[in-house]
């Protein structure tokens, strides 16, 4: 399946950008389009087709089993492979830009079976690395179709006919080994309009998901504005032969492929989305430093030219900088959609997504014509790109919390300690459950949610909730204010109605039964308010242990201080049945999991 699409991406790059090269450099015409105009067109030529055609393919993957589509689809990418020879052999504008259109087409469709195959060839905890191998393959394909369709376009346009036809077949032999993954449901087949409304009605069915979705859009904009760019910037700014352009599609192509393993390697397999709001401030930082470099356009500029001076070493690290928080910043929000969509209307969501896609990059297509048009610098669109992301990533964790929330679990577990989780394949994938664990710092609650990538609801000391601006933060996240029936009874009443709302609602909810930070780093007596959780709503309990934070910034003893990565251990129990659940049992199974070995 990996080399399937792989060669489908490597296809549609090879022609496209063999296509272009050969009208800015080669002299072909197509039409009456200006070369820089084509550019921008033949982007838009081939996004077209998601739009159109997206909603049935996902129906299509829905319906039936999405090896056999796989097979069908690529029997139909040879088809289109022998009008591109045709039109290459004959330099046939007509025949040419059908085929950039057939290729499209054939993606549109491809996309919902590519993305919704995934979660039945692998396990939820492979999830994460496949789609960071499919966003690897993609932007190697985009590297490798971009260096091979630029320089067999300047060698022969025979060449890229051969090159194009031979990949098509090739991916055809590959699909015939891709193992069978038969429809989970029957969807009744639809007109073109309500397959297009029914998918894009999947993708607003909660705001988590339609904001994950237009997140993920807003990345196809934002890289097909860069796509588009780089062979103008490299033209018109750097006055670079075709070996710039090349140079700096690479750059892009190879920084998105080590952004997405990064991001697999980083979250340990896990999905992790507290790497999307750091991809996004990456791409904004980058990509308005990159706005700010100037270059003499006087002096031509070869691909080698690239690394002989700082200036252009910085424009080139900037590029790629883009690019690698691009791949932090999509491969979560993939996986995302995948982990929490239901198997049988999947791969019609994704389509619904490709829809979205396939809108916000026709939008990035018009501005940039728009902006050439009025003659708008080229480093200024950059900047310009750069402000908008860091406005609408703002906007967009507002409104997502959890991903705020997954932010500081990445900071604090990932770059302040050296966390290790044991026993994680313990935590449920779904259904309610109370968590709970020693208390040691102010942030355990941080720990505990590394733990699993599903949302929690962490019940905290009022006094913490209310603190200035974190306030917010803990508002948003969903935690529960918590207070002594001595002090603030209300507040005690409204924390139970909440963590029984949450339960009913199949979340997992953190809490710490000690009701306070140890003072000695010896785990304090439980308390029995979760008996009184468990015998109105009698859900799983499961026991964590904390290890390695005593004597760290945010505990409590004598003399701590700030040490950096410190080695830290979550070791995971085993689930409790509620009926089984004292306050006692609680502590002592907590207590066995500190005196485990955590290897075991």
């Amino acid at each position: 399946m990996f080399w399937a699409q792989f060669l489908g991406a490597l296809n549609d790059n090879v022609f496209k950008h063999a296509l272009v090269i050969l009208v800015l450099y080669g002299g072909w015409t197509i039409g009456t389009l200006a070369p820089d105009q084509f550019a921008v067109v033949a982007g838009a030529i081939f996004i077209t087709p998601f739009l159109l055609f997206s909603a049935w393919g996902g129906q299509l993957a829905d319906g039936m089993d999405k090896a056999r589509l796989v097979k069908l689809l690529k029997s139909v990418e040879i088809v289109i492979a022998l009008i591109a020879v045709v039109g290459l052999l004959t330099h046939q504008p007509g025949l040419l830009l059908l085929t950039l259109f057939g290729l499209a087409t054939h993606s549109a469709f491809f996309g919902p079976v590519k993305y919704g195959i995934l979660p039945q060839l692998l396990e939820p905890d492979e999830l994460l690395g496949g789609n960071a191998l499919v966003e690897t393959g993609t932007s190697l394909a985009i590297l490798l179709g971009t260096i091979l369709g630029g320089f067999l376009a300047y060698y022969d346009a025979r060449a890229v006919a051969a090159a194009v036809l031979l990949f098509a077949i090739l991916g055809q032999l590959f699909a015939a080994l891709v193992p069978a993954a038969p429809p989970s449901g029957s969807p009744s087949r639809k007109s073109w309009f309500k397959a297009n409304w029914q998918a894009l009605s999947l993708t607003w069915q909660t705001i988590p998901m339609l904001l994950t979705i237009l997140g993920i859009s807003w990345f196809w904009l934002f890289g097909s504005a860069c796509l588009t760019l780089i062979p103008l910037y490299a033209k018109n700014v750097l006055n670079g032969t075709e070996g710039v352009t090349t140079m700096l599609l690479a750059a892009f192509s190879i920084g998105i492929g080590v952004g997405s393993q990064a991001c697999e390697k980083l979250s340990s397999g896990r999905m992790e989305l507290g790497w999307v709001p750091i991809g996004s401030l990456g791409m904004t930082v980058f990509a308005f430093d990159f706005s700010l470099l100037k270059f003499d356009a006087s002096v031509q500029r070869t691909a080698m030219d690239l690394f002989s001076s700082p200036q252009t070493v910085r424009m080139l690290l900037d590029l790629t900088g883009i690019a690698i928080s691009g791949g932090l910043f999509i491969v979560p929000l993939y996986t995302f959609i995948q982990k929490r969509s239901a198997d049988e209307t999947r791969s019609r969501l994704l389509a619904g997504n490709s829809l979205w896609n396939s809108a916000f990059i026709i939008l990035s297509t018009l501005a940039i014509l728009a902006c050439i048009s009025h003659q708008v610098p080229i480093p200024q669109i950059f900047g310009g790109l750069a402000m908008i992301n860091i406005v609408i990533a703002l906007l967009a964790y507002r409104k997502l919390p959890e991903f705020t929330l997954r932010l500081f679990v990445v900071l604090i577990c990932k770059v302040c300690y050296s966390l290790r989780v044991y026993g994680r394949e313990r935590v449920p994938e779904e259904g309610a459950c109370v968590i709970v664990a020693n208390h040691v710092t102010l942030v355990d609650w941080l720990f505990l949610a590394s733990g699993t990538d599903r949302p929690v609801r962490f019940v905290m000391f009022h006094t913490y909730y209310n603190m200035p601006m974190a306030h917010y933060i803990f508002r948003d996240g969903g935690a529960i204010p918590i207070s002594s029936g001595r002090s603030h009874p209300e507040i005690l009443k409204q924390a139970f109605e909440s963590i029984h709302e949450a339960l009913q609602n199949g979340e997992m909810v953190i809490i710490f039964p000690e009701g306070k930070l140890t003072s000695d780093g010896e785990v304090d007596t439980f308390k029995r308010g979760v008996e009184r959780i468990l015998k109105r709503d009698p859900v799983p309990v499961l026991p964590m242990a904390l290890k390695g934070l005593w004597g760290t910034r945010w505990s409590r003893a004598e003399g701590r201080r700030f040490h950096w990565r410190p080695p830290i251990d979550l070791v995971v129990g085993h689930m409790l049945k509620p009926e089984e659940v004292t306050a006692e049992k609680l502590q002592e199974a907590v207590l066995e999991l500190l005196a485990t070995p955590s290897e075991n």
